[in-house]
């Protein structure tokens, strides 16, 4: 994910990986270059675009621009955005600050955020489905 953020892109990679078909690793390199081409910046936003699929959860756009800032998932509707927060995207204390600040900056304008970690959406996705129904539900 962060290669494609900063190095490189998904077509680059995919002739890369064609041109290695049996090598090591081939296998789950085709796994996760066909889960980046469904959308989202990070596996964790990919995952729980699936999720809101399979739960039948409508009325999203991934991504989103408001404020001059991208939302991982919002519901334009109900001024509700999901940010989803990796480790890897938040080693960096700038990029932690600039996240800050746009959250400020939605809310200021009337959203409200629901922030979810890598761990909620891979290991309590019924914690964050539960989350995400209970935000709309308040519109």
């Amino acid at each position: 994910d962060r290669a494609l953020q900063r190095h490189t892109t998904l077509a680059l990679l995919d002739a890369a990986h064609a041109r290695n078909p049996r090598r090591a690793g081939a296998k789950e390199c085709a796994r996760l270059l066909h889960g980046a081409r469904s959308g989202g910046e990070s596996e964790a936003v990919r995952r729980l675009q699936t999720l809101l699929r399979k739960e039948g959860i409508t009325g999203w756009h991934a991504p989103y621009s408001s404020c001059g800032f991208e939302i991982d998932v919002a519901f334009p509707s109900h001024l509700l955005a999901i940010e989803v927060d990796g480790w890897a995207f938040h080693r960096d204390a700038g990029r932690f600050r600039a996240d800050m600040d746009r959250q400020n900056a939605l809310v200021n304008s009337g959203w409200r955020v629901l922030r979810f970690a890598w761990h909620h959406v891979m290991a309590e996705p019924d914690r964050v489905v539960a989350d995400i129904n209970k935000a709309l539900a308040r519109k």
